[in-house]
């Protein structure tokens, strides 16, 4: 699966790019099938080291997180937030930077968006650094820096958000891992950063919204998943 640093041309048929979807979709399927295999057998041999199971963990952290966030939330509101954090800005413009900065602000400093109230001031607080990011955008952001990550180093600047995606859901299971096994804990968050890549994938050979409907049918499976095995 090779990833081009431009958007797909118009004059690639819909044939193609449907063809060109269902091979990577192959491909992440096979991938992430390798990795679940590989992060079950580490999972196993720090079981039988330390007496503790991250993937056990992490699956009872995620139901136990299912009751408190409504499905609306984790299908449609979750991915188009995290969308426009990682995805929007991998088509080089100030204005998608400052997009993603924006939503990053609101989505990880002070509370969800779906929990704040615009009659509450301490919305209006966490507002101000809103502020700080335009600013941060107008004076700061250069076009020339743009075109160089692109034609330079945009593979590391996609890699970078792919891994800062996964990295940033650890957050949700620090809390319940032992600190002598954190260094072992990215390892377990490799599907993160692998579904990432692909919807990064998705969005730059064809455009943003496929990529948010694949990351909302990708997390509808992953909650369908964790309601059934509650119900059973």
């Amino acid at each position: 699966m090779k990833l081009h640093l431009n958007t797909v041309s118009n004059k690639d048929s819909f044939a193609n790019k449907v063809k060109e979807f269902l091979i990577g979709m192959c491909c992440f399927i096979f991938i992430i099938l390798i990795t679940g295999l590989f992060i079950n057998f580490c999972d196993m041999l720090i079981f039988e080291k330390f007496a503790f199971s991250f993937l056990k963990t992490f699956k009872e952290k995620q139901s136990s997180g299912l009751k408190d966030v409504s499905i609306f939330f984790i299908v449609l509101i979750g991915p188009l937030m995290e969308e426009l954090i990682f995805r929007l800005p991998l088509v080089l413009k100030r204005r998608n930077i400052q997009i993603s900065l924006c939503f990053l602000t609101l989505y990880y400093v002070g509370d969800k968006i779906t929990a704040m109230s615009l009659s509450n001031y301490l919305t209006w607080l966490k507002l101000i650094p809103i502020l700080f990011v335009i600013l941060f955008g107008k004076y700061f952001i250069f076009e020339k820096h743009l075109i160089l990550i692109k034609k330079e180093y945009f593979k590391v600047y996609f890699l970078t958000l792919s891994i800062v995606f996964g990295l940033l859901h650890l957050i949700n299971f620090y809390s319940v891992i032992p600190n002598n096994l954190l260094i072992f804990a990215p390892l377990f968050i490799l599907p993160h950063i692998i579904l990432g890549a692909f919807i990064g994938y998705l969005r730059i050979k064809n455009n943003f919204f496929i990529g948010f409907l694949f990351h909302c049918f990708y997390n509808l499976i992953i909650a369908l998943v964790f309601i059934k095995h509650n119900l059973t």
